[in-house]
């Protein structure tokens, strides 16, 4: 809103409300201590208000900045022009304070309407200051007869002196003497009735007044300078009684410290606050919590996470973790097992007894003793004979169908539907060779003098000398063959070519060739390539080039002449499409630009729409209760369509604690409507409600302070819209 000042104001126009019109026509009448002063009031658009507005008027010693010697806030109904006309001092029974103007010097009016910045002030000119005149009928504040100095004269006695308190005089009250300075409250410097200076100083009056302790330029209405002992209940009381729609915190219990920034070059002020608030508002078990907040300088302090519930129970932020959870008081020995212990260092050990009979052991010369029968996978590497022998073994070492062998000083032979037979061995390694009785029919086959049958594939192990390795020999007659054909009813599903071509012969609704690490639950495709990761680490797919003189591109995508599909698409698990790259090469996501930045206090206590300025120290993003401030960068983006996340050197990382801050385009912002309803358009601010933006209505401000534009309406209170985030 704007007001408007009337001319009559500039020359002299404002006049004493019955003073420069009336005289006092009785002893002891009292002027009105009051102002007239006229006025008009306008909305951001230039329209005349019409309606009931609340509108603060001020007065100041200052035309800029200082705090307020008095301050009062009205209704004013303007006519349809917006012109009112209101008396200042009019919500008092006392009317203005006399000693507002008794000092001579100037005074500045200061108008605030409701939603609203103070306007500019303006000077009082010498009619005001009239107010004094209505101390002439009194003497220092005092009638005339208290002056007065001689009793009549009666029956030729003689005259006698009078004291100026006759009824102090009469009841043998002393005189008082003394000293003091103005501001001070007195305080009795000896027993013979004299006064002077207490260490009570007053500074103002009013609502304005502030007292000291120790000091004379008190900051607070309270301001001790030393220790306070307080013999009872300190409270901090809260700042209103709860309803069914509204709980109230306590005033906080602010603890300050002060720290030197060497690159400001400034001192910065810390605060902590210790703040009850209230929990389970209009519900059957309300309570309250006791919570830690945090802010620098100027700015609101904000939760930092940590706080006490009315049981006894502490809340942490992430990060933080809190010593001595717990105490191990014993340990038992349980089957199988000797030792334990409740004290010291203890130490179980296998009970030899009971283990010996039941467990295979190694002996002193490292073979397995005391078991007769093994379950499960077995490992056996050394010099050794281990021999599972079926009805069919034959003396060549070529076991018959179903048998399964292991024999001979470091020979193998495994046969199933065929043979596998120890060709070669040394002390380290050991070489295997496919051995089929019948060739004939076989699609692999291998003979132990290397050569194939037609159109076989050959598989043969080799050595690798005393390294103890041993490696998987592939080979096929000719270039046109194959190395490996997979097959299933006779049709071959995949097979590696002999120039070494991987090759998927699949076709038709989930058949894609397939990649998985781990286990996986999700369908195939109709994909040509089906790569997953189901474990909890790495990537997918790792591409990469190892020359620095390939300049091709690690992944190239193609789409025939005239295609329109898209080159690339991005789908969370159930279907939805989060990201493409269209056939023009477009790459369609969110709406907005955003960048990673951490948060000053606890990220949970952070949400998609908070309207967030930079912290003083310029290194973490916060919430602000400043309205109009300078300091915003952005919205916390619902989804950004690109993160930018330079953590400086080269390298691009999103933390923890990092939010997406969009510093351009369409986001959903949470606005309120304290300055006014939202209207399509306007220019937001932000607000004196943490988190949120208002409708910017002085164009003064608006430097460096605009959010955005609204492209989305919000009649009242307070709620969440769209914005077109441009930031100027």
């Amino acid at each position: 809103m704007k007001y408007g000042i009337c001319c009559s104001l500039i020359f002299l126009g404002i006049c004493l409300t019955g003073v420069a019109q009336a005289q006092v026509t009785a002893a002891g009448a009292a002027v009105p201590h009051m102002i007239k002063f006229s006025g008009t009031l306008h909305d951001g658009q230039g329209k005349a208000l019409t309606g009931i507005t609340g509108v603060t008027f001020a007065l100041y010693r200052e035309q800029l900045n200082g705090a307020p010697l008095w301050i009062e806030t009205q209704n004013v109904t303007p006519d349809v022009s917006g012109h009112y006309t209101v008396s200042l001092g009019a919500t008092r029974s006392e009317g203005l304070p006399l000693e507002l103007f008794s000092s001579g010097e100037a005074r500045w009016l200061g108008v605030q309407a409701a939603g609203d910045s103070e306007q500019s002030r303006v000077l009082l000119m010498s009619v005001p200051y009239a107010l004094k005149a209505g101390d002439a009928a009194t003497i220092g504040g005092l009638p005339p007869t208290a002056f007065v100095l001689a009793v009549p004269v009666t029956n030729g006695a003689s005259p006698t002196q009078a004291t100026p308190n006759a009824s102090a005089s009469s009841s043998g009250n002393p005189d008082i003497g003394g000293s003091g300075t103005a501001g001070f409250l007195s305080a009795w410097t000896d027993n013979n009735g004299n006064l002077g200076n207490s260490v009570v100083f007053q500074k103002g009056t009013g609502s304005s007044a502030r007292i000291g302790i120790g000091l004379t330029n008190p900051l607070f209405t309270l301001d001790v300078k030393g220790s306070a002992l307080v013999r009872g209940t300190l409270e901090a009381a809260t700042k209103g009684t709860a309803n069914a729609s509204k709980g109230f915190n306590s005033n906080p219990l602010d603890i300050e410290a002060s720290s030197f920034n060497s690159g400001t070059g400034k001192a910065v002020m810390q605060h902590f606050e210790w703040q009850a608030e209230p929990t389970g508002n209009n519900s059957n078990n309300p309570g309250a919590t006791l919570n830690l907040l945090f802010g620098q300088d100027n700015n609101a302090p904000a939760e930092t996470g940590l706080l006490l519930t009315n049981t006894g129970i502490f809340t942490f932020a992430p990060g933080q973790t809190f010593p001595g959870t717990g105490t191990i008081t014993g340990v038992t020995a349980g089957t199988d097992l000797t030792g334990g212990g409740n004290s010291g260092d203890v130490t179980l050990n296998l009970d030899l007894a009971q283990t010996d009979a039941r467990y295979a052991q190694l002996n002193a010369n490292n073979n397995f003793v005391g078991a007769e029968n093994i379950t499960g996978s077995l490992s056996v590497t050394g010099t050794g004979v281990v021999g599972v022998f079926g009805s069919s073994t034959q003396a060549d070492g070529v076991m018959g169908v179903g048998d399964v062998g292991v024999y001979g000083t470091d020979l193998v032979g495994i046969t199933g539907g065929g043979g596998v037979e120890a060709v070669a061995s040394n002390a380290d390694s050991i070489a295997l060779e496919a051995v089929l009785p019948n060739l004939t029919g076989h699609p692999i086959g291998v003979l132990a003098d290397g050569s194939f049958t037609t159109g076989g594939i050959g598989l043969k192990t080799i050595s690798h000398g005393d390294s103890g390795s041993v490696a998987a020999l592939l080979t096929a007659n000719a270039a046109s063959g194959k190395l490996i054909s997979g097959q299933v009813s006779g049709t071959e599903r995949f097979s590696v070519e002999g120039t070494g071509r991987v090759k998927s012969n699949t076709s038709g609704a989930n058949n894609a060739a397939s990649f998985t690490k781990d286990s996986t639950s999700s369908p195939a495709s109709l994909a040509a390539l089906q790569a997953e990761n189901a474990g909890v680490n790495g990537e997918v797919a790792w591409l990469g080039h190892i020359s620095t003189a390939n300049h091709n591109a690690v992944i190239k995508l193609v789409l025939p002449t005239g295609s329109t599909s898209n080159f690339l698409v991005c789908n969370i698990p159930d279907g939805v499409q989060k990201c493409h790259i269209d056939s023009s090469g477009s790459f369609v996501s969110g709406s907005d630009f955003a960048e990673a930045l951490p948060v000053r206090t606890a990220r949970k206590l952070y949400e998609p729409g908070d309207v967030l300025v930079m912290s003083s120290d310029g290194k973490a993003v916060q919430k602000t209760a400043i309205r109009y401030s300078r300091q915003v960068v952005g919205v916390y983006s619902t989804r950004p369509a690109v993160l930018g996340a330079e953590k400086g050197e080269g390298v691009t990382r999103v933390d923890a604690n990092d939010v997406p801050v969009a510093i351009t385009g369409i986001v959903p912002t949470k606005v309120s409507a304290e300055n006014g309803p939202i209207r399509v358009g306007d220019l937001l601010v932000t607000s004196s409600k943490p988190g949120y933006a208002m409708k910017a209505t002085n164009p003064r401000q608006l430097l460096g302070a605009v959010i955005g534009k609204a492209l989305e309406p919000l009649a009242e209170g307070s709620g969440t819209v769209r914005v077109l985030v441009i930031l100027r």
